[in-house]
């Protein structure tokens, strides 16, 4: 064990004794060769007729995998954080200004109509202002959440030895993980669901490759993305709700001008059938993107029609089985 976790573990053993509680510890080991693992370690205590401590059951097992992609999250965080101040204290400083020129032409303006025009700049600014204080890191907050769910799912899936002992049920996953995510975060019950299922299927195909004599690893979820379905997403006109840690937010879509827009033509359309959406932040243009899928009815909307001609129609992309991408959801 190395010396600097050792005050830790003798702590948390001595408070198991002491209250008769689980012991839980993480800690790490040199190995033989000198690279250092990390353990996670947990038991219970067995006393005698007399209440003196006997010995203790437990396991311990290798986490090193969890704890490394944990200080890489947290480091991409904190680079998410310093990224996230710079461009608040930009847009604050641009919006700030465009409010106080309009505050100063109200004064210099007897049109009404000018007057009602400047009153709804500045609102807009105001609300700008509030997006980027509040929206945006609750957006980047639950993505976070959202990915420690998937990892935890794709490891407690993943098994080393043989893929016959990996986990591809996703009820499996769902009843041994879901009450242990739900306390671990402030995700909605949707959303874990969605992380779990993600996990589940990544899981699914690794075992698939693998049969087939690939080489394959566990699945690992790195990249800005979540998986809304059609009860933590609402879809409206112009803007769509979603869950957040934080309560539900309004975002605003930027739309083609020209009308009807694909999102029109399959999102808000009653002949088609919501399937899946999927959220995504592009660190380049830093906005958001939402992706959703859509599956065409029949005319009696009772099956999925059959079509399978290929076209691409301002950024609907109808592929096999009459299924529609909508990438045209952009918001900041």
């Amino acid at each position: 064990m190395v010396d600097d976790d050792r005050p830790d573990v003798v702590t948390a053993l001595d408070h198991a004794i002491e209250t008769g509680s689980e012991y839980h510890a993480d800690f790490r080991i040199r190995t033989p060769d000198g690279t250092q693992r990390w353990i996670q370690a947990q038991g219970v205590v067995e006393y005698d007729d007399t209440g003196g401590p006997v010995r203790m059951y437990g396991t311990r097992t290798d986490v090193t995998d969890r704890k490394t992609y944990e200080r890489t999250l947290e480091e991409t965080n904190r680079k998410f954080e310093v990224l996230n101040r710079i461009v608040r204290h930009d847009i604050g400083n641009d919006m700030t200004v465009i409010i106080g020129l309009a505050d100063y032409l109200s004064g210099e303006l007897e049109s009404e109509i000018a007057t009602e025009y400047l009153e709804k700049i500045v609102t807009q600014g105001d609300h700008v202002i509030e997006l980027t204080d509040t929206v945006r890191d609750d957006l980047h907050e639950s993505a976070r959440q959202f990915l420690y769910c998937a990892n935890r799912a794709a490891e407690f899936c993943w098994d080393n030895d043989s893929y016959t002992n990996c986990i591809t049920a996703n009820s499996t996953a769902r009843d041994t993980l879901y009450a242990e995510l739900r306390e671990e975060t402030d995700l909605t019950a949707n959303l874990v669901q969605e992380a779990i299922r993600r996990a589940v299927q990544a899981t699914k195909g690794c075992v698939e490759r693998w049969k087939q004599g690939k080489r394959v690893s566990q699945p690992e979820f790195t990249s800005w993305s979540m998986v809304y379905d059609k009860r933590s997403a609402t879809f409206y006109r112009n803007k769509v709700s979603l869950s957040t840690v934080n309560g539900r937010v309004e975002c605003d879509f930027e739309l083609p001008a020209d009308s009807p827009t694909p999102y029109e033509q399959y999102v808000l359309s009653e002949d088609c059938e919501f399937r899946a959406s999927t959220l995504q932040y592009d660190k380049a243009t830093d906005k958001f993107y939402f992706h959703i899928t859509t599956r065409k009815y029949d005319d009696d909307k009772s099956e999925v029609s059959e079509d399978t001609e290929h076209q691409a129609v301002l950024g609907i992309d109808l592929g096999v089985n009459s299924l529609a991408v909508s990438s045209t959801g952009r918001f900041w």
